[in-house]
């Protein structure tokens, strides 16, 4: 089983009714579903994406954006979505970005030229072998 990053775009509702389900379960279940549509799956990509932020020069803000958006917000509170049902057993708890702050990042992330951005990989750039592999 691959251990990948996934980030789901849910409202404050979808969360509460996540906390509320969380707190009748006898397990503590958060009966965390959110439609197909609304998650996508960065694999190992957030680091990845940062390098080239970093390599394209974009500036600071645009890197921040993006390592909040992977990252997540440590005050918003999604404690109870630790559950294996919901999110498996490995890696760090579950973390949210709060709505405010998404529109925020959204608007940051919007401004990158990502062609460009794009552009300035090496066109014979290799890629990195991982340890076990």
């Amino acid at each position: 089983m691959a251990v990948t990053q996934q980030l789901a775009r849910v409202t404050t509702e979808y969360l509460n009714f996540c906390r509320q389900a969380a707190e009748v379960s006898p397990d503590a279940n958060p009966q965390w579903d959110p439609p197909r549509a609304d998650w996508i799956d960065l694999d190992w990509a957030p680091e990845s994406l940062r390098q080239l932020l970093q390599l394209a020069k974009v500036g600071p803000a645009a890197v921040a954006a993006l390592e909040r958006s992977t990252i997540g917000d440590a005050l918003v509170d999604v404690a109870y979505l630790d559950h294996d049902d919901a999110v498996g057993i490995f890696g760090p708890p579950p973390r949210a970005v709060a709505p405010a702050a998404v529109a925020e990042i959204a608007t940051t992330l919007a401004a990158v030229d990502w062609e460009a951005a794009i552009a300035v990989l090496p066109g014979d750039a290799q890629v990195a072998q991982l340890p076990w592999e």
